[in-house]
């Protein structure tokens, strides 16, 4: 079933290496397709290091170069930016790829343990933690939750940063919930859609041989996929079975789903959508904004 309604700020992304798609499925699907690669001055992508979005008329791409430099490319109609944000250690770097968030009033990039923070108007940057493990959630309002090195999770709102309680070393955390005082976590037997102070709302299907990605933030709901631990589906998934006569949604591995976190119900994604998805090696993933695509449409042809 396909029963929740899309909202204005809700923006989908499908990447295929260098080629995103951005989709506003409020506005009857409309949609424009980029090559990064076209939007970057006398550069080069490294190895497919990059991410994007779209910030109102301006597109914001992050990405790393050969000689590993960290870059922050603003382009608008009428203006380009290239800000460099960090110079990447190869022989100490944990991973060069990078991931983008857009707030009210930031930009957010995580790469190799290191979250930075960019003024919109000022262009300020600010490496705000360097002791993450694994990938952050950040909200449209700028809070920030994540897993630390010694197995805290831990919350940043403005500059307060408060520890929140120990959990197990091999659990991670997945994503925001439907609001700023809940979360998700996943454990080696279980995910848990629970507070900040400790109180459990959900256990969230989980499939017996592998977990629950959560690929898209949309606020309240999260676009996910069942991901197999080693990499090749297994015959059945006795768990994804059960839950999907349960449920009546069928669990697969790999198909995207729209997750509920308010309710804890899962969706299938609106066949309008997967009509732009043509094979696997794509990721649909999505974020809540405010987008123009008529003005970004026209940056294909001004270039950089």
């Amino acid at each position: 079933m396909s029963n929740f309604e899309w909202t204005k700020k809700d923006i989908i992304v499908i990447k295929d290496g260098y080629h995103y798609t951005f989709i506003a499925p409020y506005n009857d699907y409309d949609n424009v397709s980029l090559d990064l690669r076209n939007f970057i001055k006398q550069d080069e992508i490294y190895n497919f290091a990059v991410d994007s979005k779209i910030d109102k008329n301006k597109l914001i791409i992050i990405y790393v170069n050969r000689s590993l430099d960290l870059i922050l490319c603003i382009k608008s109609k009428s203006d380009y930016k290239a800000i460099k944000i960090e110079s990447m250690d190869k022989q100490f770097v944990y991973s060069i790829y990078p991931k983008l968030w857009i707030t009210n009033l930031s930009y957010y990039i995580y790469i190799d343990h290191y979250l930075y923070k960019v003024d919109k108007q000022t262009l300020e940057i600010e490496r705000i933690l360097s002791d993450i493990n694994g990938i952050p959630s950040i909200s449209i309002s700028g809070n920030v939750i994540y897993k630390n090195d010694i197995n805290y999770i831990s919350v940043v709102m403005s500059k307060a940063n408060k520890k929140l309680f120990l959990v197990p070393r091999y659990s991670s955390l997945q994503s925001w919930g439907s609001n700023k005082d809940i979360f998700i976590l996943s454990l080696n037997d279980k995910i848990e859609n629970m507070t900040l102070s400790g109180n459990h709302n959900y256990t969230v299907v989980k499939p017996s041989y592998g977990d629950l990605k959560f690929e898209g933030d949309l606020g309240r709901f999260k676009i996910v996929r069942f991901i197999p631990d080693s990499g090749e589906e297994p015959f059945i998934d006795w768990a994804l079975w059960f839950e999907s006569i349960k449920d009546g949604v069928e669990y697969k591995y790999y198909h995207y789903y729209m997750y509920d976190s308010l309710t804890n119900h899962f969706y299938e994604l609106p066949s309008q959508l997967l009509g732009f998805f043509s094979h696997k090696n794509e990721l649909i993933t999505g974020y809540s904004g405010e987008v123009n695509l008529e003005a970004i449409s026209q940056l294909i042809h001004i270039g950089y």
